[in-house]
């Protein structure tokens, strides 16, 4: 089975996948998501890795509100090298103000997939 990206998962009948649009699209049922700005280098980048098969990302930001206030967010989600941005739908991004981040992806996405092509999807991880 080929690792799975954001665009392989979230192309629905209801939300077509047309990149990280899909994420506020989706979530803006629930909640208030910013529209997605232009890449910052100033803001700390979301590491990309496959995990069981799917490339996700990270949050690794500090909640700064609410009864978990203070300890890292920790949540994941699926990510696309087609729209290398991250939107964390749990913590919102609140550490940096709501914005989205940029995800790194590896420099030849199909050297790292086809190591793990035809193993089942439990064993395909791969860590930057």
């Amino acid at each position: 089975m080929p690792i799975q990206k954001a665009s392989d998962v979230y192309d629905r009948t209801d939300h077509p996948y047309e990149g990280a649009t899909t994420i506020i699209e989706i979530t803006r049922d629930s909640e208030t998501v910013p529209d997605p700005e232009p890449d910052s280098p100033t803001t700390p980048a979301v590491v990309a890795r496959i995990n069981y098969g799917r490339w996700i990302g990270d949050c690794n930001l500090t909640r700064t509100s609410g009864p978990l206030a203070g300890e890292v967010c920790a949540n994941a989600q699926m990510v696309d090298d087609g729209d290398p941005r991250f939107y964390c739908v749990d913590c919102s991004n609140e550490q940096l103000g709501g914005v989205w981040r940029i995800v790194t992806f590896p420099a030849d996405l199909t050297v790292v997939e086809s190591a793990l092509d035809g193993l089942p999807p439990a064993e395909q991880n791969w860590e930057p």
